[in-house]
């Protein structure tokens, strides 16, 4: 088994899941009650036409445009610029009655409901891979973290329960009973702000592993973190220093990639994974490919030597 202290983070939809579950979501807080459907619905479309009105006129103003966005620098300013315009939307859905009476337990079943149903389905390979990289014996939460912008954190819990991937903590917003959105509560109990662009993700990622080595008890170093994503706010994850990171995308053109490749970064197929410290970035259809991977495979000798070493354990 490769060892089991590398932290893993991931994102949620569409890496985890096979698409975006906003709209799964959303559809079962319209629909959960049928006397209110109507109104909600109307709230709803207001909120995504607004939001793509403002998406729109800022891809107009914007500059550098796309095409003329050729360093990673550049990349990431217009990901961070996006910050208000998310914000404001998040606002609207809080200031509707969409998500006004849902409670934790409804979220989290109606999670698992989804994957249930179909209506939800993992990323192929992903509960074995999660199973077979994961220690028994490790604590809930130290090396496998979700962060993802999604409305809801307990939904994502649900979801993740339904997939036999108990083990992962979830870093995201919260849709409270009273309708608004606020950001999650982190591993140490504090008020987190919302995680809507690629900058809070990367701030709650970095948290995650100040929180995993700060638990950690083993003398030995722990391997390099991973980060798993399919999209655009998660390219300063994928870029950190010191993270290994994977892009998850069913096509070698999907549209992460064409990001990356327009400002010169070429992700590397996760087969050709290499210990180095030089920074990587690889790429990756599903987690059958990761697992079966040198990142994974090339680890098992090292993970037997840890375990047959004589470990002083931290007071």
């Amino acid at each position: 088994m490769p060892d089991p202290r590398r932290p893993w983070i991931l994102d949620f939809d569409g890496t985890i899941t096979t698409k975006d579950t906003i709209s799964t979501l959303t559809r079962f807080a319209i629909s959960r009650d049928e006397s209110e459907r109507d109104e909600r619905q109307k709230a709803w479309e207001i909120i995504v036409k607004a939001y793509a009105a403002d998406l729109n006129r800022h891809e107009k103003k914007y500059v550098p445009a796309k095409e003329e966005r050729e360093t990673l620098q550049e990349e990431i300013d217009y990901y961070r610029d996006l910050q208000r315009i998310e914000e404001k939307s998040f606002e609207r859905i809080s200031k509707s009655a969409i998500f006004r009476g849902i409670e934790k337990d409804q979220w989290m079943e109606w999670g698992q409901k989804a994957v249930q149903g179909g209506i939800v389905k993992g990323r192929k390979g992903i509960h074995e891979f999660v199973k077979g990289m994961t220690d028994d014996n490790s604590p809930q939460c130290l090396y496998w973290g979700v962060v993802s912008v999604n409305f809801s954190k307990y939904f994502i819990g649900g979801v993740l329960t339904a997939l036999g991937l108990r083990k992962m903590c979830a870093l995201a917003n919260i849709a409270h009973s009273n309708g608004r959105l606020t950001g999650s509560i982190d591993l140490n109990g504090e008020q987190e702000p919302l995680i809507v662009t690629s900058e809070h993700k990367l701030t709650a990622m970095r948290k995650f592993l100040e929180y995993s080595r700060k638990h950690e008890r083993m003398a030995l170093p722990a391997p390099m973190p991973v980060y798993i994503g399919d999209s655009g706010p998660d390219i300063e994850c994928l870029m950190e220093d010191g993270i290994i990171g994977i892009v998850m995308s069913e096509k070698e053109d999907g549209n992460l990639m064409q990001t990356l490749k327009r400002v010169n970064i070429h992700p590397k197929p996760i087969k050709e994974f290499r210990e180095t410290d030089e920074k990587m970035v690889y790429w990756a259809r599903d987690f059958t490919e990761i697992a079966a991977s040198p990142l994974v495979t090339e680890t098992r000798a090292e993970a037997c030597f840890a375990r047959e070493v004589d470990v002083q354990i931290a007071p």
